[in-house]
Order: structure tokens, then C-alpha cells, then sequence
């Protein structure tokens, strides 16, 4: 894939998650108004985030600096999943029939203040995927919801034997629209190719690029 310039890849894997963590909150804590109130907040947005990619399949993963001189900051990550076929046969047809199945049961569980938008879409180098677009709330350590929300724009393209899940995510919800835009160009990018290198062998030959 293409990154936009001012983003950087991330380490979302447990042995190097909290430095990454602390990297990125020791970025916002000159430019944020408010930074002890919002950082527990921000700490748990982004513990969770993390901890919930790579369980979720998450290998690659960026996300923007921060730059102090910028009138606007704007914090956000883009992530590509690797997870197994959805459907039993994985036709292409089934696969998409299977993941907006998922996903429908997903939308009628939202609650106040929160949507989900779903649509097929025709990547320029993927061919036919699911796209949700959706602000949900955050849930705190119990797993309960919060007041405050997430952002995301999650795109499934069934792939060989696997669907590949990108996802753009941020927690300023005020910019969201702008946001959604950008990661549907930068979902475009996106291509997978096979590869004979023995590197991948844990993910059956694909690398994404």
C-alpha cells in the first residue's frame, strides 16, 4: 500500500506494544488542551486498540505523527488484518454474503449515538469487498460502553483462503467524514500478492503491500 506522508508504521505486537504506546502519548502531551484529563482516555483508546488488532489478526499496522506546529492534530491509525476465509465453500459470492451477515448482526446491536453504514465496493486492485463505516463507543476496562467514541472505516476483501480486513480508526469523531475519505483512498492502494520467500511461510505465502 501507498501511506500518506506523516504516517509511520507501528509495533501492535505485545512485546513492543507499550513502548509504542508511550512513543505516541509522549507526541500529544505538549499539543492536547486538557492533557490530564484526556490522557487516561487516550491510554485506554490506544491499550485497547492495540491489544484488540493483533488478536484480531492485525500484522501491519500506521498511524499518524504529531506534529506540534500543525494548527490541527489529528490522530488516527490504519491497520490490515489477515483472518481466515468467512464462509465454508469461500466463493467469492459467499464469502461477501457471509462477512455483510457478520456485520448486519454487528449494526443491529448499536446503541444510542451510534451507526453503521455498510456497502459492496470495487477496489482497483482487489476486486468486490465489504465496507462499514461506522462511530460505535468505547467500552472501559469492564466492558461497558462510555460516552466517548471510535470512528472507523473497516473494509473486508476476501482473498485465496483468507479475508483481509483494513481498517482506518480515530477516536475525533468531529473530523470523521474528512477521515472516512482518506482511508478509502488509501484502502485503494491496497494489494496482495503471493510470494515464494520462506519470511512468509506463517502466513501461507501472502504479503501485503
Amino acid at each position: 500500500m501507498v501511506p500518506p506522508q506523516g504516517w509511520h508504521e507501528i509495533e501492535v505486537d505485545p512485546k513492543h506494544r507499550e513502548i509504542e504506546i508511550e512513543r505516541q502519548l509522549g507526541q500529544l502531551r505538549y499539543v492536547v488542551p486538557s492533557w490530564r484529563t484526556v490522557y487516561p482516555a487516550l491510554r485506554r483508546y490506544l491499550v485497547k486498540a492495540y491489544a484488540d488488532a493483533w488478536k484480531s489478526g492485525v500484522r501491519y499496522a500506521i498511524a499518524t505523527d504529531i506534529d506540534p506546529d500543525d494548527a490541527v492534530q489529528v490522530m488516527a491509525t490504519f491497520m490490515i488484518a489477515q483472518l481466515p476465509q468467512a464462509s465454508v465453500l469461500g466463493d467469492l459470492d459467499d464469502e461477501l454474503d457471509a462477512v455483510i451477515e457478520t456485520l448486519s448482526s454487528e449494526q443491529a446491536e448499536l446503541g444510542d449515538g451510534e451507526f453503521m453504514s455498510l456497502q459492496k465496493v470495487n477496489l482497483p486492485k482487489m476486486g468486490t469487498a465489504v465496507q462499514a463505516q461506522s462511530i460505535t463507543s468505547l467500552v472501559d476496562d469492564k466492558g461497558d460502553k462510555t460516552d466517548r467514541h471510535v470512528a472507523s472505516l473497516r473494509t473486508f476483501i476476501p482473498y485465496g483462503e483468507h479475508v483481509f480486513v483494513v481498517t482506518g480508526a480515530t477516536p475525533q469523531i468531529d473530523i470523521a467524514d474528512v477521515l472516512f475519505n482518506l482511508f478509502a483512498s488509501m484502502t485503494d492502494t491496497v494489494s496482495i500478492e503471493f510470494v515464494n520467500s520462506s519470511a512468509y511461510a506463517s502466513t501461507s505465502g501472502e504479503e501485503i503491500s
